[in-house]
């Protein structure tokens, strides 16, 4: 793949999303989420959050806080998310953006761990959308999976390689969740 081609498909930091979808999602997940018994929120989950509430300071703190660990159940908190969320989608899109400013002048490092969890997460999310034939959120999972393989070279490359030559959602995220695997044994055996 030419830089060319990299530059046509992602943005200086990676796959972009839209911050209205990544609000629809994060709604979804909410939802999934107050509807489920977890220990706590997934790591994927706080810090897509964090990101899709970056434009709305005083949500973003409640958010941090509402997440964080609390003898609170998950599904009740989960439902403050989905209701914060939902603010934030009634905003005006077009006052924010997620767009990179490009200013990064060396790569900031993933540790295993986040990477190994989103790797697990963009596995999961990647065979939830197989199975239910939507393929709405591909960009999220672009996303996810940019950040779960951005410690290992050879498999970003093959990823984003993976991205261009498949444009079908289904046929992408079919060639993609053999590498997330492979990635998660790799990590595995380093560790």
């Amino acid at each position: 793949m030419t830089k060319d081609n990299h530059n046509k498909a992602y943005g200086p930091d990676g796959p972009e999303v839209e911050p209205a979808l990544l609000l629809q999602d994060l709604i979804q997940k909410s939802e999934e989420l107050s509807n489920k018994e977890y220990a706590g929120f997934p790591l994927s989950f706080r810090a897509l959050g964090v990101t899709a509430l970056d434009p709305f300071t005083e949500l973003q703190k409640e958010f941090v806080e509402i997440v964080s660990p609390s003898e609170d159940p998950v599904n009740e908190r989960a439902k403050k998310c989905k209701d914060m969320f939902i603010e934030a989608l009634a905003s005006p899109q077009d006052e924010y953006s997620y767009e990179s400013s490009g200013d990064c002048e060396e790569e900031r490092p993933v540790d295993r761990g986040v990477s190994n969890r989103f790797c697990w997460a963009a596995r999961q999310e990647g065979q939830t959308m197989l199975e239910e034939k939507d393929f709405r959120f591909i960009s999220i999972w672009m996303c996810m999976t940019h950040i779960a393989l951005h410690q290992d070279a050879e498999k970003l490359k093959t990823f984003q390689e993976m991205c261009l030559l498949y444009p079908d959602p289904k046929e992408r995220i079919e060639q993609v969740i053999p590498i997330l695997w492979d990635a998660l044994r790799a990590n595995m055996r380093k560790n």
